[in-house]
């Protein structure tokens, strides 16, 4: 019975442990707002929505203004989003860590290369592995 209650005991612990939260502090938050600062975010943000926009052909004429637009309307509570949810799995420490990584020149460099290197690999895998990524999907298909 104790080592049931033991391993109950370990478990409920490591769920709690898991599951825990950081408080949302005027700290935490200024130091988010550092991080998406930092980080490019509303910039890449734009920039993403625009070219989604464009690719689907909607009928807008200028895609980086409207999405500006759109995004400067929305960003403070963006923000308090990011915030409410970096707080679900990261501490003060680990936003100040962050934030001292995308200041720094490494940071800043992936934070412009980022988009690109992701793309090029996705087109990589689109063309390298497509054949067997299908043979896959085949595979697993339900009849």
């Amino acid at each position: 019975m104790k080592k049931v209650f033991v391993t109950l005991s370990l478990l409920i612990g490591s769920f709690v442990a898991v599951n825990a939260q950081t408080t949302v502090t005027p700290e935490y938050q200024k130091e988010v707002a550092e991080l998406v600062q930092a980080a490019h975010m509303k910039e890449l943000l734009v920039s993403t929505i625009a070219e989604s926009w464009k690719s689907l052909n909607l009928p807008i004429g200028d895609y980086k203004k409207v999405s500006q637009d759109v995004v400067d309307d929305i960003w403070p509570g963006l923000v308090q989003d990011y915030t409410e949810e970096y707080a679900k799995f990261l501490d003060l420490s680990d936003i100040k860590n962050l934030v001292n990584f995308y200041k720094s020149p490494t940071g800043q460099k992936f934070v412009l290369n980022h988009n690109t290197m992701t793309a090029n690999v996705m087109q990589t895998m689109q063309t390298k592995y497509a054949t067997r990524i299908q043979e896959t999907l085949m595979k697993n298909l339900k009849q």
